[in-house]
């Protein structure tokens, strides 16, 4: 790889470092935020939804800021607003701040995601598994080196949390900083002249919408509440924490090697079937009472699967797209009805948590939705 391509690989893995603190912070402070700022299971999954959902709803804007700013200026623009979401949460000690917070971070990483995709395409249109799988990982580092030391910050500042959660916008700073000064684009201002619009009458892009937001919904609902699942089996907050941390990094290993691996052997459709296998039997796992190994191991098939499921997802547009144009419209119409769906899957968990009596009730409710991502793998066109 030239010198300048190995530049164009950090850059994308700066910017992707930062898309996922802003949420992953959060799950492991819910007990604490929901004994402080006394609120509901449903009040608590907002903090993780909320930046989900309006990463849906404005990924729609992706063509007219594409259009408007260009992908290395869109970009560069929405990385400072995402640091400054972050920095505004040592401002913030109450729900209403945390959910204007979470607001202005969906905002953000729904623009930044397809235009770094479109990037992708554009300076990498024959190692598009690869690069996805880097963009996979550093999202997923970021998510983990966020998560797992949340804990210890806010102990760091005496319990003000308000500073630990914070702090991480440093990293989406340096990412504005990098790609400011190091991102260019070829052949990017015939692009912005070439208008492209959402494929709303593809039913293939429908399918991958829907593939895209179930699995995205379970991730960010696995996020959200295993934590707070192995605090219930009995172990401390600390020790809930990790395992959200073993999580994560576990996605993270996966989301780097499956697309790796599909550049040199197999079709997607056949990782995309056995990913989604893996998720149905670590949802299973975890519904069946054992010791806390088998609850790992069970977190562990999980997140191998889902590690898996979304860079499928990434990927999939840029493989049935012929320009970057093309392809960051396609993403950005599956990742908005995407995570449209995906938002509220954590809520809806939350919400059969509160209403049925059932015990692993939200489980249940993931198990039905993995099984549906199987359905919708049989049915993907083959690639």
């Amino acid at each position: 790889m030239k010198k300048e391509d190995r530049k164009k690989v950090g850059l994308v893995f700066l910017v992707a470092f930062s898309l996922r603190v802003g949420i992953s912070t959060i799950p492991p402070l819910l007990p604490m935020l929901q004994k402080q700022l006394m609120i509901s299971d449903v009040a608590a999954s907002l903090l993780t939804s909320i930046p989900v959902i309006c990463m849906g709803i404005f990924a729609l804007s992706v063509p007219f800021v594409q259009q408007k700013l260009g992908r290395k200026k869109g970009i560069l623009v929405f990385l400072l607003v995402l640091s400054l979401a972050i920095f505004l949460r040592a401002l913030t000690s109450n729900y209403v701040g945390l959910i204007s917070t979470a607001f202005l971070i969906g905002v953000a990483t729904a623009i930044i995601g397809p235009l770094l995709s479109g990037y992708i395409k554009s300076e990498f249109p024959n190692n598009s598994g690869l690069l996805i799988g880097i963009y996979s990982l550093s999202m997923g580092l970021g998510a983990s080196i966020s998560s797992g030391s949340i804990t210890s910050l806010t102990s760091y500042f005496n319990g003000r949390w308000t500073f630990a959660l914070a702090i991480f916008g440093i990293f989406a700073l340096i990412g504005f900083f990098c790609w400011g000064k190091g991102a260019t684009v070829d052949g990017e201002n015939k692009g912005i002249k070439q208008k492209v619009s959402l494929p709303l009458k593809n039913r293939q892009a429908w399918k991958i919408t829907f593939f895209f937001g179930t699995q995205s919904g379970i991730f960010y609902g696995v996020t959200t509440w295993i934590s707070t699942i192995a605090f219930s089996r009995g172990v401390s907050i600390a020790v809930a924490s990790y395992v959200l941390t073993f999580y994560t990094l576990s996605q993270m290993f996966f989301s780097f090697v499956i697309p790796m691996l599909m550049d040199y052997r197999g079709k997607i459709k056949s990782w995309a079937f056995f990913s989604s296998l893996m998720v149905v039997l670590g949802i299973v796992g975890l519904m069946i009472k054992g010791p806390f190994w088998f609850f790992i191991c069970a977190t562990f098939l999980i997140a191998a699967g889902l590690g898996g499921l979304f860079p499928i997802g990434l990927l999939l547009p840029l493989k049935l797209t012929h320009s970057p144009e093309e392809t960051s419209a396609w993403t950005g119409m599956v990742q908005s009805f995407g995570y449209m769906i995906g938002g509220c899957i954590p809520i809806l968990m939350g919400v059969v948590s509160e209403c049925f009596a059932v015990e692993n009730a939200s489980l249940w409710f993931v198990l039905i939705l993995s099984l549906f991502i199987v359905f919708l793998t049989s049915i993907l066109k083959k690639i």
